[in-house]
């Protein structure tokens, strides 16, 4: 079984007006076909639904040469999940958003 370490730190508001730090795994997943990111998109969110997850951060940006989904989850098995599922990358970044290291899954 893979083991993520080092996941990033995110700083947020528990909705009690109390500040929290909560460690974040993130999932990428890149696709050069364009014209199907709506479905790709929708095809995500209807994973997450069925499986009753919450990602922290679900964000979409162009980038050469196609699109880049990048996708945070508060547990790690969750992410492992959703890279599995979409041949997403597994990947740990510092809180400035720099990687620290990155796992591809359809190599393992």
């Amino acid at each position: 079984m893979m083991q993520i370490n080092r996941p990033a730190h995110w700083v947020g508001n528990n909705g009690d007006g109390i500040r929290e730090v909560v460690m974040l795994h993130f999932v990428e997943v890149r696709r050069i076909d364009t014209d199907a990111a709506a479905d790709l998109m929708d095809g995500m969110r209807d994973w997450l639904a069925t499986h009753q997850i919450e990602p922290v951060i679900l964000d979409r940006r162009q980038t050469p040469p196609g699109l880049l989904f990048r996708v945070a989850f508060r547990e790690p098995h969750h992410a492992v999940l959703f890279a599995e599922a979409f041949d997403g990358r597994l990947t740990c970044t510092d809180p400035h958003g720099s990687p620290l290291w990155s796992e591809d899954l359809s190599e393992a």
